[in-house]
């Protein structure tokens, strides 16, 4: 699979880290890829929830997948294709990217992946996208 980072575009970057209005930080990478195209786990757990990156735009979903020491992954703009207490191994196809561009027009498409502690901490998702 290949996971190259949304570069800069007229909607900011995709790095984490990245600048976000009203000075908050972007919490996790954007993986380009395109509209429709399978998504696969980048790591062992179970599908907690349903992920919604909007309180406002109930369009968008992804996946909540914690694994078994806490850790919580977050899969945004990932329609699911599985039921809610799935196991989920790495590699295991998990959903298919939706299209972003109706709220972000000319927006590179891709997902969004993020990766937070057992605390909720926010940690650089990097060594989850090697190899």
């Amino acid at each position: 699979m290949n996971l190259e980072i949304r570069g800069t575009d007229k909607w900011g970057s995709g790095a984490y880290g990245a600048g976000r209005s009203g000075g908050r930080k972007h919490d996790g990478v954007d993986i380009v890829g395109e509209v429709g195209a399978p998504f696969y786990a980048l790591d062992d757990g179970v599908y907690e929830r349903v992920a919604r990156p909007y309180k406002d735009d109930a369009r968008y979903v992804g996946l909540a997948v914690r694994a078994a020491d806490g850790t919580l992954y977050k899969y945004f703009y990932v329609a699911p294709g599985l039921s809610i207490g799935a196991k989920i191994k790495k590699g295991d196809l998990i959903g298919q990217a939706q299209d972003i561009a109706a709220r972000y027009p000319s927006i590179t498409p891709h997902w969004h992946f993020e990766v937070r502690d057992a605390r909720g901490q926010a940690l650089d998702p990097a060594p989850w996208l090697e190899g």
